[in-house]
């Protein structure tokens, strides 16, 4: 059984200073061109960010029940438009595969 796993790279870009991390979110949502993320203001998300989406191929391990990734596929890059405590809103500003809830 495939499983997908959105891993989201945050590029925060700062006059000085320009780094990024991994972490695990989800698109919980798309409305036409807006695209939902479960992390919001909360989470220290700002207007702005811009982040890579990737879709990953897992499976389970039999015994452990642990994910274990398989390949990571790009689906393309997010910036942030509009922020909520608990979610935030992006517009898709390139693709390589259409973006889905997950």
């Amino acid at each position: 059984m495939k499983i997908y796993i959105l891993i989201i790279y945050f590029l925060f870009l700062n006059v000085n200073l320009m780094f990024g991390f991994q972490s695990e979110s989800s698109i919980v949502k798309i409305d036409g061109s807006d695209i939902y993320i479960n992390w919001g203001s909360n989470d220290g998300i700002e207007p702005g960010i811009i982040f890579n989406a990737y879709r990953m191929t897992g499976m389970s391990h039999p015994a452990t029940n642990e994910q274990m990734e398989i390949e990571r596929d790009l689906v393309g890059s997010i910036m942030v438009t509009d922020i909520f405590p608990e979610y935030s809103i992006g517009k898709v500003i390139s693709k390589r595969q259409n973006p889905k809830v997950g």
